[in-house]
């Protein structure tokens, strides 16, 4: 019961805290690909900016962008589709900033295999609307002697003591395809969704996927990424879907097949609180003789904890710039009540 209530709470103050923001008073920047802005690119913007200060995207194609202890907030422009082709990362994060990506839809790409990247943060990382997809691995090649490569990880927490994440969807990457000729290789590993080492993380309304395991011929294919591995962190999640990704398919006729991907693999130093979240395994490849096996929903001998009752969830659109209206929603239960803090600059 007491940790019922906890979730519960949390999750309240954590959807106020997402729409409406208690930030020190800074510039408004805008990122247009086309020209139109003040910067063609986001990275140039974070270069330019201050503490406090609000990126607004326009519709295009981006570059990947880190931020490197700046208190900001990145944020897709109003019914915007904002694409990254490459990777996002915060890092060196101090206790007294913060920083909110919203509505931005990243593609992990060589060199870097992360979606969305998060390492020695001390302050508050905030994600919500957002897309992170790990970056697939290339195929593999006889001739040059290069294996299939595994997928990406989606979204990578290390040493992060205050992650939050709304209305995301996360997967990780697909493994690169087994060369077919004379060498016969393996497929790749799916990428895992969310890993997170020595962390603290809270997921609401958030679909969570391993990769799927790369297609091959004997010897096998790849294995289904894990939805999610834990090692000394300590993670809530509320309402959606936790699920391995898909076993690799073979080519030809061969018996052989890649294992779907475990749901949560959880380290006996890890704790998972799950509300209203159902979690599976992945489903294995196809192969003629069926040789292979689903995922397991959890693995691992850490602490899994299942509250009971339903998630509740609030979502706003936005941001709302200059005279515009956001559009905000809300799913819960007969006679739930909800409370809207908000403030004028």
């Amino acid at each position: 019961m007491e940790d019922s209530n906890w979730s519960r709470g949390a999750c309240s103050l954590f959807l106020i805290a997402f729409c409406i923001q208690d930030r020190a008073h800074g510039e408004v920047l805008i990122v247009d690909a086309a020209g139109g802005g003040d910067y063609r690119q986001i990275n140039q913007a974070l270069h330019n900016s201050s503490d406090g200060d609000t990126i607004v995207v326009r519709s295009g194609t981006y570059a990947s962008f880190p931020i490197f202890n700046r208190h900001v907030s990145v944020v897709a422009d109003f019914g915007a589709d904002v694409v990254v082709q490459g990777y996002s990362a915060v890092v060196d994060l101090e206790a007294h900033k913060q920083v909110l990506l919203s509505g931005l839809k990243v593609y992990a790409q060589e060199p870097i295999d992360y979606g969305l990247y998060l390492l020695d943060n001390q302050g508050a990382v905030r994600v919500q609307n957002c897309v992170l997809v790990g970056d697939n691995g290339e195929n593999g090649n006889c001739d040059s002697n290069a294996p299939a490569e595994d997928g990406g990880t989606a979204l990578f927490v290390r040493d992060c003591g205050d992650v939050a994440l709304t209305e995301c969807s996360i997967a990780g990457g697909t493994g690169g395809y087994g060369d077919l000729g004379y060498c016969r290789q393996p497929g790749g590993q799916g990428g895992v969704g969310l890993y997170a080492e020595s962390s603290e993380v809270a997921l609401y309304g958030c679909t969570i996927r391993g990769g799927w395991g790369g297609t091959a011929d004997c010897p096998e294919p790849g294995d289904g990424g894990t939805g999610m591995h834990l090692q000394g962190s300590t993670v809530m999640a509320s309402g959606w879907s936790i699920i391995g990704g898909h076993g690799g398919d073979e080519c030809i006729v061969c018996g052989c097949c890649g294992d779907g991907g475990d749901g949560v693999d959880v380290d006996s130093a890890s704790t998972i609180r799950l509300l209203d979240t159902p979690v599976a395994g992945g489903e294995k490849g196809y192969s003629y003789l069926q040789t292979c096996s689903h995922g397991s929903a959890f693995t691992g001998t850490g602490t899994i904890i299942q509250l009971g009752g339903t998630a509740r969830l609030f979502a706003c659109e936005g941001p709302a710039i200059e005279s515009g209206s956001v559009q905000m929603s809300f799913e819960g239960e007969a006679g739930d009540s909800v409370y809207l803090a908000t403030s004028a600059r």
